[in-house]
């Protein structure tokens, strides 16, 4: 018998007061399961926003496959933190991030000494998550893609902050391998350094991405290209083909009335098998649409166009 495999360490944040968010998370969940090779630990970083339905349904899909989930109470476990973080950064909710965001600024204090791969929820995986999880980490711990390779836009923190990021070294936090115990040996007490430095700069707009950039991207490996595909920029290129890797639906890349595009397909071939695509969730999306229409659409006509598809 072959040696047994070692468990990928998997982890999502989550942050859902509409109740709608978390059918995206539960598609990558079921991207990713249905594409594993050996086992998977899943650690869901949320709060009590998430209902419990839906986390009964993020159950399901990792049963399904036999792997393991673990869901983390953030707003329990790291209650006063998270009080002084949102008091020093009222605009967090407003603006277009969530607190989930910097849910993962506690992992070296919630998973110390793990090897984690971290994926944001707008995203679909296509390939084994271990040929991912086997990438080399740079000599801080992390292993990353900058947005200049994905997208060809420099990104870089504001003059104002405490040293710029070299424009091309700025990675997107969307994608990240993180080994959490080189992290703690180089970097003790990271989780406070962190929050301690969103906390100091309340006037300046530092999202969750900017502060992983000012702390890990002078020495971060880069992730294979196929590890981290920023999907607006594909379709801004007219790159169709679909390979196996990491699919990141960023902003408003994923559509609804564009039959042709290649990474629509994607999300939805794998969207309609998870528990969310249901009759009643089929039933609100054609109602939402004819609403969408401006006038009223007979029902009969509804059942004709039903004959068509």
């Amino acid at each position: 018998m072959g040696a047994e495999q070692e468990t990928v360490q998997l982890c999502y944040a989550l942050h859902d007061d509409s109740g709608h968010f978390t059918k995206f998370l539960g598609t990558s969940l079921l991207s990713v399961l249905a594409n594993a090779s050996g086992p998977v630990h899943v650690h869901i970083l949320l709060d009590a926003s998430v209902a419990a339905e839906n986390r009964q349904r993020l159950q399901q899909v990792a049963a399904a496959y036999g792997q393991e989930l673990t869901f983390y109470e953030m707003d329990v476990l790291y209650r006063r933190p998270l009080r002084r973080l949102l008091a020093a950064r009222p605009d967090i909710g407003r603006a277009r991030y969530t607190v989930a965001g910097f849910y993962r600024l506690f992992l070296p204090e919630l998973l110390p000494g793990q090897h984690v791969l971290y994926l944001d929820a707008d995203t679909v995986v296509t390939c084994d998550v271990r040929d991912i999880y086997t990438v080399q980490v740079g000599s801080n711990g992390v292993a990353a893609a900058s947005e200049w390779r994905m997208s060809g836009n420099p990104q870089q923190l504001l003059p104002g902050s405490q040293g710029c990021v070299d424009p091309r070294a700025y990675f997107n936090s969307g994608v990240l391998l993180l080994d959490l115990a080189v992290i703690a040996r180089q970097q003790p007490g990271v989780t406070q350094q962190l929050l301690d430095f969103l906390s100091g700069h309340p006037r300046e707009p530092y999202f969750d991405q900017d502060v992983l950039n000012h702390f890990f991207s002078q020495a971060y490996a880069p992730l294979p290209e196929w590890a981290h595909m920023l999907v607006p920029a594909r379709q801004l290129r007219g790159i169709r083909q679909v390979v196996p890797g990491v699919y990141h639906y960023d902003g408003l890349s994923l559509g609804l009335f564009r039959p042709q595009d290649v990474y629509d397909k994607l999300f939805f071939d794998y969207f309609a098998a998870t528990p969310w695509c249901d009759g009643a969730f089929l039933l609100r999306a054609f109602s939402r649409i004819r609403e969408a229409c401006g006038q009223p659409v007979p029902e009969r006509e509804g059942c004709q166009l039903l004959r068509q598809l």
